[in-house]
């Protein structure tokens, strides 16, 4: 999200959820999610959070990055320019349920180029710590024919230093 997107989803702060039933839509403007495009960005590390979800409480840490540079994008949106993707941000979960959750959380890390070994509470500081880095947003298309896309990040990891 952008700072500006943050600020309106702030309006509601401190509302009860029945206070929000009665807000008169009427003059809210209609706004549709739009992914952010494919393309070549910089990446920073905007936020690190873990919460517990679903029934079972399962943990699932949320990395949230945001662009701080667009190198290049597959097809620049109409009426669009790609500057305009710069403070838009892309969510990574990781649900917790075993130690192959655990792996896979080690190899964003280490994709990231950071320290992935002690506990996961310290994996996650390096993750948050992390430097910018460049990653492609990739668009694919669900098999369902619905026309509707995934977004994945291929991160653009550092070649290992020499031995």
């Amino acid at each position: 999200m952008t700072d500006q997107a943050n600020d309106v989803t702030d309006q509601f702060a401190g509302l009860s959820a029945a206070d929000i039933m009665n807000i008169n839509v009427d003059d809210v403007e209609v706004v549709r999610f739009e992914n952010i495009p494919a393309g070549l960005y910089l990446f920073g590390v905007d936020d690190v959070t873990v919460e517990e979800l679903g029934d079972d409480k399962t943990p699932v840490i949320k990395v949230v990055l945001k662009a701080e540079d667009v190198k290049s994008l597959v097809k620049v949106p109409h009426g669009k320019t790609e500057e305009s993707f710069i403070g838009k941000t892309y969510d990574r979960s990781f649900w917790i349920k075993g130690s192959d959750d655990v792996g896979k959380l080690r190899a964003f890390a280490q994709d990231l180029n950071v320290t992935h070994t002690g506990t996961l509470g310290d994996v996650l500081q390096n993750i948050a710590g992390a430097e910018p880095f460049e990653g492609q947003i990739i668009h694919k298309l669900k098999s369902d024919d619905s026309g509707e896309s995934w977004v994945n990040l291929k991160i653009k990891a550092p070649k290992p230093a020499a031995e």
